[in-house]
This record gives C-alpha cells, structure tokens and sequence, in this order.
C-alpha cells in the first residue's frame, strides 16, 4: 500500500512510501522507499535527515548482516537509509528501509 509523507521535513526527500502489512494480523511489516536524484550530493542531504529521524526512534546501531544502521532497543525492528550508485545506473538512488527483522523480505 502507497501513502504519502505526512512529515514536511521528509516529504521534501521522499513523496510517499510503500507499506508491507499483514493482512491476517492487521500489523505494518515494513515501510520502505525510493527516489532517484540527479546528483550524488543531493541524495547525500537527503540521506543525512532521513537518518536523524530514524535514530531518534532506533536509537541502536545495528551491527548485523544488512544495509540498516539503526534498530530498536530489542532488536525486533532495524532501519536504514542508503544512496546506491551503480555504473549501469543513470541516477544515484536514496533508499529507506524499516522492517520487522523476523519477515524475510527482498532488499529494495
């Protein structure tokens, strides 16, 4: 399911995210995100505010397997936010990912 930012902040950055929900169990599974900038440096900017929100709610550096940076003080959820740039590739991309860490989902 597609929802728009409701934050300014981020909505500047990233427009809407995609929610992953469990229907049965009616709970968000994971929130994730994607926009292609025209330079390197902006999706930098971008990467730095999407951070510090997400360490204001994971406050714990994940130090697992996987692009995330941040988890919750349980580790049942971790979160991170990355700028992908490939050769192939005509645009860097900023991603944000935010999931429960027992749900085995593709990496965006």
């Amino acid at each position: 399911m597609r929802i728009p930012n409701v934050d300014p902040e981020v909505a500047k950055i990233l427009h809407d995210t995609e929610l992953w929900v469990d229907a049965r169990e009616k709970r968000v599974l994971a929130v994730r995100a994607a926009r292609a900038f025209r330079a390197s440096g902006d999706c930098e900017l971008g990467q730095k505010v999407l951070e510090a929100k997400i360490a204001r709610v994971m406050p714990t550096p994940f130090t697992g397997q996987g692009p995330w940076q941040y988890q919750t003080g349980d580790g049942s959820v971790v979160g991170g936010v990355w700028c992908h740039t490939a050769r192939h590739l005509p645009f860097t991309t900023l991603y944000l990912d935010m999931r429960v860490t027992a749900v085995e989902l593709p990496l965006p």
